[in-house]
């Protein structure tokens, strides 16, 4: 993958390859390359567009907001950057808490869009008329809804049919039909429209968008929306190979057996991108094969490289040192770390590791408006501690249900695929019972105030009584959840099991401290109240001087390092919380990419999230 802060790559090389990245729908890679780009090419308006529009696409739309004005893209002369803004106002609208609201911001979107059909040059440019259309239907203004529709179909009827352009008219020709109630006409075109969008993934899945909510406003069946889907996004799993002459699940005779398995697999499904790790055996196996075909992998790693190479491929033999070598140097992989740690003969690691796949698999696909499927290499037998493939098998299976899109396909080393492991998975949380100073994933949050350095002696008893007294009436609530509480001035340390409740706390406290009348209690109303949150692997190990259990560890530290960028008022979250939170809670919680940023105290960089409540 190009860096275009430190490679040669002209400004023209760079905005094309940040253009196919988010045809893919990599808006992750594509906003943090983006960032670095605009750094290198700071006069290009264009790069700045594209930073912008990557983070709205990914569900960033306060940050991509804040970026447009950052960049002064409103001092920009541009069609795209009149149209971009006017998405803005759109999802702006769309996104209202209630009706009355969502109608004043859609007109004042489609207005927007509106001005943009008069730009000068903007004679052939449909698109924006198509968008003023959808949104005067979803405001309520049916007329002058079906007078743009109206208007798109002419524009597009005198258009040169083909070119890379194509995808996008057969669109904005389904969307007017539907808007002009001509719903006889539409699934002629579906197929077209599905081979239009065959390697465009982030325009299919923004068109699905807006063909599902149009069709449903409409009363209009939305199955053939199946159609358009791009390729699903896959989490795989599997045995690692033992050396040959060893026995074991996954046997050195059996590799080319279960090589045919995945490439079969594989080739039935083209896969849109691939998350797993990197074990000698079927995860290699796997990588190997999509690369093979031209695809994308992110392979994470559960511990430092050193020690997940010398426990989990070099075993295997050196050849298959060397296939991990090469696919780590190959130009479609991104190695990402769940942490960077010494393992410590903690397979508690592996076990996070793999739901961080699982949960950045959800995401993509949720980005992409398609499925996610777990692909596994299995044995049939159980886990035998707190990670393996059983495990990772059958927590997929529990997450599963058509609503949420996902699927699952077992690969079995011999025979017919085996029965879900089901009661008979080792759980993660018997396991660590058993040991003593093993890290557990748990959730840490960190909270503080802006302002609070500011504050006189005379307003501390009512910040600490009032204020802090607030924050404490929340997490009272979930005194069963909450693992460890703790607080020094205005700063707030709190750990939790899982995500879901670490999230819960944070959206409520935010909810009630955003509400709070300070100036009753004379303190200025410039408090605003921040969070920084992380999920990771822990040790919980008796602290001697405070005399009561509580968590230690690097990722305790991480979460710490993400509070202090987070704006006031803000919740940000690391991409792993946001993660576990897509895979278990995905109803509940959505995450906003903010982008990769520097953490706080030369902490190295990361990418964050900003959470809310759906």
């Amino acid at each position: 993958m190009i860096d275009p802060v430190t490679s040669n790559e002209s400004v023209e090389e760079t905005f094309e390859m940040l253009v196919a990245l988010g045809r893919r729908g990599e808006f992750f890679q594509q906003a943090d390359l983006a960032r670095a780009a605009v750094e290198r090419f700071a006069d290009d308006w264009r790069l700045k567009h594209l930073h912008v529009l990557s983070i709205a696409n990914a569900g960033g739309l306060t940050h991509a907001v804040e970026l447009f004005g950052h960049h002064k893209l409103d001092d920009v002369v541009a069609l795209d950057v009149l149209t971009l803004k006017a998405r803005l106002l759109k999802d702006q609208a769309l996104a209202a808490p209630d009706a009355t609201t969502k109608r004043v911001l859609l007109r004042k979107a489609a207005a927007a869009y509106e001005q943009a059909i008069s730009f000068p040059g903007a004679e052939n440019a449909y698109y924006p008329e198509d968008n003023a259309a959808q949104l005067f239907l979803l405001a309520g203004e049916a007329g002058r809804a079906v007078l743009h529709a109206n208007n798109v179909l002419k524009q597009l009827r005198n258009l040169p049919s083909g070119g890379d352009d194509e995808r996008w008219q057969l669109a904005s020709q389904l969307n007017a039909l539907i808007i002009c109630g001509r719903h006889g006409e539409v699934s002629g075109l579906v197929n077209e429209l599905a081979c239009a969008f065959s390697t465009d993934w982030a325009g299919a899945a923004t068109t699905i968008e807006h063909l599902d909510r149009l069709a449903k406003y409409q009363g209009v069946d939305t199955a053939w929306l199946d159609q358009l889907r791009p390729p699903p996004i896959v989490m795989y799993a599997g045995h690692i190979i033992m050396p040959a002459g060893q026995a074991g699940r996954f046997q050195s005779d059996a590799e080319e057996l279960v090589t045919s398995k995945i490439k079969h697999q594989l080739g039935n499904k083209q896969f849109g991108h691939a998350y797993g790790s990197l074990a000698a055996g079927a995860d290699i196996i796997f990588a190997e094969t999509m690369l093979s075909q031209g695809r994308n992998i992110t392979a994470v790693l559960p511990c430092a490289e050193d020690d997940f190479i010398k426990t989990s491929v070099a075993p295997s033999g050196d050849s298959w040192v060397n296939r991990y070598t090469e696919i780590i140097r190959n130009k479609n992989t991104e190695i990402i770390a769940a942490t960077d740690e010494p393992l410590l003969a903690d397979d508690g690691l592996f076990a996070y590791c793999a739901r961080i796949c699982m949960g950045l698999t959800v995401l993509r696909a949720q980005h992409l408006k398609t499925t996610a499927e777990q692909v596994a290499v299995w044995d049939g037998e159980p886990a035998r501690g707190p990670a393996g493939t059983a495990n990772d098998v059958a927590l997929w299976h529990r997450k599963m249900s058509p609503d949420l899109r996902r699927q699952q396909t077992i690969i079995p080393l011999d025979g017919e695929a085996a029965a879900l492991p089901g009661a008979a998975v080792v759980k993660e949380e018997e396991q660590l019972q058993k040991e003593t100073h093993r890290r557990a994933a748990r959730a840490v949050l960190f909270g503080d105030f802006a302002g609070f350095s500011k504050l006189r002696d005379s307003q501390i008893p009512g910040f600490a009584t009032h204020v802090l007294g607030t924050a404490s009436k929340v997490l009272n609530q979930y005194t069963d959840e909450v693992l460890f509480r703790n607080t020094w001035g205005d700063g707030l340390y709190i750990v939790t099991k899982r995500a879901r409740e670490a999230a819960i706390i944070a959206v409520e406290m935010q909810d009630a401290l955003a509400a709070f009348p300070y100036a009753e209690h004379g303190l200025p109303d410039t408090l605003k109240f921040r969070i920084g949150g992380h999920l990771g692997p822990v040790f919980q190990m008796q602290d001697p001087v405070l005399e009561r259990s509580n968590f230690f560890g690097s990722q305790v530290s991480h979460a710490a390092r993400i509070e202090p960028v987070a704006p006031p008022g803000a919740t940000y979250v690391s991409g792993y919380f946001a993660a576990a939170l897509a895979l278990d809670h995905p109803e509940e919680f959505k995450c906003d990419l903010v982008g990769t940023i520097n953490l706080a105290k030369k902490y190295g960089a990361t990418r964050v999230f900003a959470l809310r409540n759906r």
